[in-house]
C-alpha cells in the first residue's frame, strides 16, 4: 500500500504551512518521480477549488495544500520554491503563471534525473571511446576505468567509484539533477561539447552545489572534448 503523507485540513489554504510541511516531510518519500497539479473541490467554499499539489516519490507520496498556480501571488511562489529548490527543475515563474488554474486532468511535471543511455553520448555514436579509457568521479575526482564490468550498478549502469563508494543512484537530488543537466547538455550535444571553453556556466539553480563536483566536471569534459577532437 502506498504511503501518502497528506497536510492536515487545519493548515489548507496557508501557503506557509504548506512550506513547513514540505520541508519537514519531502525526505520521507524518496527519490521524487513527479509532481501532479489538479483541483479539489471545496464543500466551504464552491466556487473555489483546493489546489491540490501531490509529490509522487520511490516510497510513497506527499499532498500540500497550500500551494497554488494560474496566476502570481504568493501561492504560486511556493510551488516555484518546491520546483526550482527543493526539486532543482529548470523552471520560473512565467512556468507557474502559464498553467491552467483548474485542469480537466491533472497537470503532470516528470522529475526525471535519469541518465541518458551510452547510444545517446556523442562520443559513442561517433565510435570514438576506447574500452581501455579512464574517467574522472563526477563526486570525488578518482580515476575510474568506467568500461569495466566490475563493480557496475544495476540501477545507473555506472561503475561506483573505489574510493568514495558513489555512483549516480548514490547522489542527493542537486546532484543528480546537475549530472542529468551535464550529459544532455554536453555530452548528448555535440555543438556544445565541440565549442566547449572549460569553464562550465551552471545555471542559477546549481549555485549551492559542491564546488568540488563542478570542478570534477569541468575537468572530465576537457578530457572528453580532447579526446574528441584527437579522434
Amino acid at each position: 500500500m502506498t504511503k501518502i503523507i497528506k497536510q492536515p485540513k487545519n493548515e489548507w489554504g496557508t501557503t506557509d504551512l504548506s512550506e513547513e510541511f514540505c520541508e519537514k516531510h519531502l525526505e520521507e518519500i524518496g527519490i521524487v518521480k513527479y509532481v501532479s497539479l489538479s483541483n479539489e473541490p471545496n464543500c466551504a467554499d464552491p466556487e473555489h477549488n483546493w489546489f491540490h499539489v501531490r509529490i509522487v516519490g520511490k516510497d510513497g507520496e506527499l499532498w500540500l495544500y497550500g500551494f497554488s498556480w494560474g496566476y502570481g501571488g504568493s501561492g504560486p511562489s511556493s510551488l516555484l520554491w518546491l520546483l526550482r529548490e527543493k526539486l532543482y527543475l529548470d523552471v520560473d515563474m512565467q512556468f507557474i503563471t502559464s498553467l491552467e488554474q483548474n485542469p480537466i486532468k491533472p497537470i503532470v511535471i516528470n522529475v526525471d534525473y535519469n541518465l541518458h543511455k551510452l547510444e545517446d553520448c556523442v562520443r559513442f555514436r561517433n565510435g570514438t571511446i576506447q574500452t581501455d579509457e579512464t574517467h574522472l568521479c563526477w563526486f570525488c575526482g578518482k580515476k575510474i576505468d568506467h568500461m569495466s564490468l566490475e563493480y557496475k550498478c544495476n540501477g545507473c549502469n555506472i561503475k561506483k567509484c573505489s574510493r568514495c563508494g558513489k555512483c549516480y543512484c548514490d547522489g542527493t537530488a542537486i546532484e543528480k539533477s546537475f549530472l542529468y543537466w551535464i550529459h544532455n547538455h554536453f555530452c548528448c550535444d555535440e555543438e556544445n561539447l565541440r565549442n566547449f571553453n572549460g569553464i562550465v556556466e551552471i545555471p542559477s539553480i546549481y549555485e549551492h552545489l559542491n564546488t568540488e563536483m563542478i570542478l570534477n566536471a569541468e575537468m572530465i569534459l576537457k578530457q572528453c572534448v580532447e579526446d574528441y577532437r584527437n579522434s
